[in-house]
């Protein structure tokens, strides 16, 4: 009986002293760094919509049909010549609209999205389908392929600066060697820097740039 009820004692006191083994001895620091650039936006997605009413929901219906298959076809025209578009219709909506509880017409409307992969041909592309849908909206994005191509090469930067901090922290607390414990890579959303305009066919296509960035946090261990 007195045996066992030492067992969980030695337990207990082997346990702790293997906590206490696997805990870092020495001081531990958490630095920081970060690397970014701008690269030029080159997707751009356009937005058109075809709307519709009338007091007949079929006739809705055959008007949004009629608008949007010209504008497709006339999408599908430019992507056959560029080879640099995409064609995506957007949600199809047919509500009713009432007055004073009173159901006076119906409404509908649809989206026409086009992302293009070269900015130099979004005035072609906008002139000829805005003479039959008007457009809506126009955001300019960095590709996935070109923001990954800018990420590769930031990674190395941030880890270089996080080496550099590390070096620094270990020289002030004059220590002989900054052991990382751990390191995570951040990205992030591509951040617009500059505005583009666009008020009509006419006007001159901003495209501008966006900024990449990439960060980097890590835990050194400093041994004296």
């Amino acid at each position: 009986m007195k045996i066992l009820s030492v067992l969980p004692t030695l337990l207990l006191l082997l346990l702790t002293a293997t906590a206490q083994a696997e805990e870092p001895s020495g001081h531990i620091l958490t630095l920081s760094a970060s690397a970014e650039t701008t690269v030029p936006n080159d997707e751009v997605i356009l937005t058109f919509q075809a709307t519709a009413q009338s007091k007949y929901p079929s006739e809705v219906v055959r008007k949004v049909n009629t608008k949007m298959q010209a504008a497709v076809e006339a999408a599908q025209e430019i992507q056959n010549e560029q080879h640099d578009l995409e064609i995506q219709t957007g949600n199809y909506q047919v509500t009713p609209i009432y007055d004073k509880n009173r159901l006076t017409y119906w409404q509908g409307k649809q989206t026409l999205i086009l992302k293009i992969q070269n900015p130099a041909h979004l005035q072609d592309a906008l002139a000829q389908i805005e003479a039959i849908l008007p457009y809506q909206s126009i955001q300019y994005r960095v590709s996935t392929k070109a923001q990954q191509a800018a990420q590769n090469t930031l990674i190395p930067q941030a880890i270089e600066a996080l080496k550099t901090r590390a070096k620094l922290a270990m020289q002030g607390f004059h220590a002989k060697q900054a052991v990382p414990l751990s390191t995570h890579i951040h990205t992030q959303t591509p951040m617009r820097v500059m505005s583009s305009r666009l008020a009509s066919t006419g006007t001159t296509i901003l495209p501008g740039k966006s900024m990449i960035k990439v960060s980097i946090d890590g835990k050194f261990q400093l041994i004296y």
